[in-house]
Order: structure tokens, then C-alpha cells, then sequence
């Protein structure tokens, strides 16, 4: 990471060991994107939040 690079926020990318594939990582976060998102449509209305 350079100085430049640094000053304006950008990040180096995390190497992380996986056995996974790049399909597999797709779909896993596709997944997790929907739970997310049902997860909070009902925290909504469960908290009547208008």
C-alpha cells in the first residue's frame, strides 16, 4: 500500500485462505444479501417503524 493509496481510504485486499470457489463465494453472499434483507424487513415491522 502506498502513501497515495492510503490518503484517499483505499485498502489493501485480505488474503484469507479458502477452500471455497469463486461461484461458491457468489452464491454463499447472494444468500447471506436475502437473509439480511428478510432479517430486517421484519425487525421493521416488528418495531412498527413508520
Amino acid at each position: 500500500m502506498t502513501a497515495q493509496s492510503r490518503s484517499i481510504g483505499m485498502t489493501a485486499a485480505l488474503a484469507t485462505p479458502t477452500e471455497l470457489e469463486s461461484n461458491a463465494i457468489k452464491d454463499l453472499s447472494q444468500a447471506l444479501y436475502v437473509l439480511l434483507a428478510d432479517t430486517f424487513a421484519l425487525y421493521v415491522k416488528t418495531k412498527n417503524f413508520h
